[in-house]
């Protein structure tokens, strides 16, 4: 008999792995716990990453399901006629969509998200079209 000093409980020498003198079930918990402190991670990604590269196949039959459970997940996303979605205002006004995320921080532009989409009202970006060609107009002719 051995005692597990984690749990207090007297057991069998078999309930222990040898070189530990936690039991079983008390050491697998202490190992979890230790590998979820912040500097074991970057040991337990680099030993998960060599698996992978061992055993492709397995890697690439987790990848096509992951694939496939997000993209079952993903609802496509209906847009109302009296909203653009902002991919189309880039293009529409040729800008890149860094710029155009700009302007709606800025509030120049109102954009409301669905889903993994941001939409844009129409009147709203025409609005802000026509005063941009307004603008653009009175600097070049004055």
């Amino acid at each position: 008999m051995k005692m597990c000093p984690m749990c207090g409980v007297a057991k069998d020498v078999s309930a222990f792995y040898p070189t530990s003198s936690y039991c079983k079930p008390c050491h697998k918990q202490r190992s979890r716990e230790y590998r979820k402190q912040p500097h074991q991670r970057t040991k337990i990604r680099a030993a998960k990453n060599a698996w992978l590269k061992d055993h492709p196949e397995v890697n690439r039959r987790n990848v096509a399901a992951f694939r496939a459970r997000r993209k079952a997940s993903r609802v496509p996303v209906t847009v109302s006629p009296d909203h653009a979605l902002v991919r189309e205002a880039v293009i529409r006004l040729g800008m890149t969509k860094q710029r155009m995320q700009q302007l709606i921080d800025h509030g120049q532009l109102v954009a409301v998200r669905k889903g993994r989409h941001w939409l844009i009202d129409r009147s709203d970006l025409e609005r802000f079209v026509t005063q941009r060609i307004r603008e653009n107009r009175d600097h070049h002719t004055t």
